[in-house]
């Protein structure tokens, strides 16, 4: 090998920059600048403590597969709708109809005689945290 070339194989400078957007698990992308927002998914435990059937369905619709905003609820979407004002709902719309029909419904499920002591308490905290959300706390 000539002198000429050995400057072509040195290794090249790299600057090491923060990537510009992430991607989950499910392959959707959010913006590096919303970062701090990404969380654990708690869909798949809620899920194996709820005993009754309605608040297991609530739960399915309140916590999608591969949502990575916050614990992959409706109520941290909603939060990170109305704190970067970015609508992830169908046609861009926010989740904050889907939070109220929500709300209500845990709220009758919770006044229901049907529920146990545990699933009672966590219909509770999941309607508590939708409220928060609503509120913008």
């Amino acid at each position: 090998m000539s002198k000429g070339y050995s400057g072509l194989f040195q290794a090249a400078k790299v600057e090491r920059r923060e990537p510009d957007f992430y991607t989950g698990n499910n392959g959707k992308t959010m913006l590096a600048v919303h970062k701090r927002w990404i969380g654990v998914n708690r869909r798949e435990r809620l899920l194996a403590k709820a005993k009754h059937p309605k608040l297991k369905d609530a739960i399915n619709q309140l916590y999608r597969p591969g949502s990575f905003i916050g614990d992959g609820g409706t109520a941290s979407v909603l939060k990170f709708e109305k704190a970067t004002g970015l609508g992830l709902g169908k046609n861009g719309k926010p989740h904050t109809q889907k939070a109220k029909d929500y709300a209500v419904h845990l709220s009758l499920l919770i006044k229901s005689a049907t529920l146990s002591k545990g699933d009672r308490k966590l219909a509770l905290s999941l309607y508590k945290k939708l409220i928060k959300a609503l509120k913008g706390e």
